[in-house]
């Protein structure tokens, strides 16, 4: 009987605890106990941030490389030849990291044909003509501007000769002479479209030969130049 009588009062002093507490409470520690289980932390104490632990990369949106690009350029304009103006034409590609450093090759071609009178009875014609090639290095000031500007120069060599004729034989290219070369410029670039550039840019052409050479020398080879370049490819 004895035992009977503590479990009856047990449950009375439950049912009258369960009665005096109001139902806002109830419902409050409710949802509390409902939001530390969703989202497995205590009220109070922030959620742990993500770390990104990918590993690093070359290529990418957080590499060195984060954009490339590409163009071929056929060239034409005019270059000082023995001091005189001559032709001036040539072919250049390279391959544009994230729109500013280019490297690629490029390859060129001149020549100067004139006539020369050195008595009333005798003309001579001498023409000079060579090409030259090489690394392609450059770099781009604010590409995605409509207008900017870009600085680049040629290291390589070539070979050039000359043919002279008088009024009784012609003496023809038989021994060229080679010639390093080392060629900067600056430009101007308009962006015509995606896919195609215009520039037009000026430089210097220093040509460096054999000092023991008897042909065609430094003199003669180097000069200055300007030209325009137009530009296809992906930018």
């Amino acid at each position: 009987m004895n035992a009977v009588a503590m479990l009856s009062a047990v449950l009375f002093t439950s049912s009258l605890a369960a009665a005096q507490t109001p139902p806002g409470a109830i419902l409050a520690t409710t949802r509390e106990d409902t939001s530390v289980q969703a989202d497995g932390s205590s009220a109070g104490t922030p959620l742990p941030v993500p770390v990104d632990d990918s590993p690093q990369t070359l290529i990418g949106p957080d590499g060195f490389l984060r954009q490339a690009g590409w163009y071929v350029a056929p060239t034409f304009g005019m270059t000082g030849i023995d001091g005189h103006p001559g032709y001036f034409t040539g072919l250049r590609g390279a391959f544009v990291m994230n729109r500013t450093f280019g490297i690629g090759l490029a390859a060129s071609g001149f020549g100067w044909d004139v006539m020369r009178s050195d008595s009333p009875t005798s003309s001579v014609d001498r023409r000079i003509a060579g090409g030259y090639g090489g690394l392609l290095l450059q770099y781009n000031v604010a590409s995605d501007r409509l207008v900017h500007g870009f600085v680049d120069t040629t290291i390589g060599g070539g070979a050039a000769c000359y043919d002279g004729h008088d009024a009784n034989r012609w003496e023809s290219c038989q021994s060229a002479t080679a010639f390093f070369v080392f060629e900067p410029s600056a430009n101007v670039e308009v962006n015509v479209t995606r896919f195609m550039r215009v520039a037009v840019g000026a430089g210097y052409r220093l040509a460096l030969t054999d000092t023991m050479n008897k042909g065609l020398g430094t003199s003669d080879l180097g000069g200055p130049l300007a030209r325009a370049n137009l530009e296809f490819g992906q930018f």
